[in-house]
């Protein structure tokens, strides 16, 4: 058994492209080319708890507008003596800088001038190979929706197990590898803080969060900046954070083993395989709900989850001599086939409180067991011999506050307090003395 308990926190004053969020920025100018100081500058979202983010551009006409939630965004610019400009349809996610710069013309207030256009798809600002699975597509794969079996969705990624409807990708431990870096370089991040993990040699989180609880995974499989300490596949995630409204959704699945195929052929038969791989129960229900405590100030958003994986082995059956002292050899019954078994429940909490209108503060909680029950029985390991890996107790509360001080500058704080319990134990049905058929 082991058991880590840990806290982590730091406060840092950070340039604005450090941050794991997104950034408007761009340059205003006037309609001969010169630039603009002192154009207040506005972005408006309903995925801001505030509505709208202001700045004002600098001696060079530049600007800023960082640590931005994921969302559909309009950015207004107005001097007085020129007419307003508004561009609509600006749209975020991930850590992509989105490059909106505008020319003011001599106009009144009163005077609006509407931009259209595409919205910035390639981010100038950044080499990073990044790819971000939003809300629509995290709803449209049929998979775990962990991290590992998103990542091997992308070229260049590997993990040691495929993930096929779900039922695939059962590991807690492990990460995603690409361009060849080690399994340890990898890193998980919330908010762009590591989750959970200890540094290089230990980087592994045993950390799934909540599928419903996400508003989007960003995976970044090269180009890492100086935040992290290795250059392997770095996952952040961005969780929901509700809004002025309730709304709520419910996630189900279920496939059941009668409607899997198998290759299962008369030649393997008659080769000794009584019975292929099969499913013997695969359903996840994931309810989430979220809305208002205070509107424009406090906001919540909570989901649960209940996950089972389990696959009959192929050719393994019950030892009929389990537990039986005069017997050292497998005697296979083929009326109880055996199954390796995985159970995940779990529950998540986000809460966001705007203090003022530039400080922001948000909670979250995350609490999670794991079994394993057992997860390695095999052709070549019989039931009773296979190990039950259990994680007890696997609980995090993190805190965060962002303070946009500039345009350039932002100050970060976050911590975190993680309570993790593993077990590998043998079969609890196992007679003392006894020594299970390998």
């Amino acid at each position: 058994m082991a058991r880590v308990a840990a806290a982590f926190g730091f406060m840092l004053f950070l340039p604005v492209a450090s941050f794991a969020q997104a950034t408007i920025s761009g340059v205003v100018k006037d309609a001969s080319g010169a630039v603009l100081p002192g154009v207040t500058v506005e972005a408006s979202s309903p995925a801001l708890i505030e509505k709208v983010r202001t700045t004002v551009t600098d001696g060079t006409g530049q600007y800023a507008i960082e640590n931005l939630r994921p969302g559909l965004y309009a950015v207004k610019f107005t001097l007085a003596g020129f007419a307003t400009v508004q561009r609509d349809g600006v749209e975020l996610s991930g850590t992509f800088t989105a490059r909106i710069n505008a020319d003011l013309r001599v106009g009144g207030l009163e005077e609006t001038i509407r931009v259209t256009g595409e919205s910035p798809v390639v981010d100038v600002q950044s080499t990073r190979q990044e790819r971000v699975l939003d809300r629509q597509i995290l709803d449209a794969l049929p998979n775990a929706a962990n991290r590992t079996s998103l990542a091997v969705l992308i070229p260049s990624v590997d993990f040691r197990r495929q993930d096929v409807g779900g039922a695939g990708s059962k590991q807690v431990t492990g990460n995603p590898t690409a361009h060849g870096a080690r399994s340890e370089d990898a890193g998980t991040t919330l908010n762009g803080m590591t989750l959970a993990s200890f540094g290089t040699g230990a980087a592994t989180s045993t950390l799934y969060l909540n599928p419903m609880g996400l508003q989007e995974i960003t995976i970044d499989s090269g180009s890492n900046d100086a935040s992290l300490n290795a250059g392997g596949v770095r996952t952040n995630y961005t969780l929901r954070e509700g809004g002025n409204q309730f709304h709520g959704v419910v996630f189900a699945a279920y496939a059941p083993g009668s409607l899997q195929s198998n290759n299962l052929t008369q030649g393997l038969i008659n080769r000794g395989l009584a019975a292929p791989n099969q499913i013997k129960a695969n359903y996840d229900i994931n309810p989430a709900f979220g809305g208002p405590i205070l509107r424009d100030k406090v906001w919540f958003f909570g989901a649960a989850r209940y996950n089972v994986t389990q696959d009959y082995v192929a050719g393994l059956f019950w030892n009929r001599n389990a537990n039986n002292p005069n017997a050292w050899t497998y005697d296979p019954d083929p009326s109880r086939r055996v199954w390796n078994d995985q159970k995940q429940p779990d529950t998540q909490l986000r809460m966001s409180w705007q203090a003022t209108a530039r400080q922001k503060i948000g909670f979250t909680a995350y609490n999670t067991t794991y079994c394993f029950c057992p997860t390695d029985a095999s052709a070549t390991l019989s039931w009773e011999a296979g190990t039950r890996q259990s994680y007890p107790v696997q609980r995090l509360f993190a805190g965060d506050y962002t303070l946009p001080l500039t345009a350039r500058l932002l100050i970060e704080g976050n911590g975190q307090f993680f309570d993790s319990q593993s077990n590998r134990v043998p079969w609890d049905g196992l007679a003392q003395g006894m020594v299970p058929v390998q």
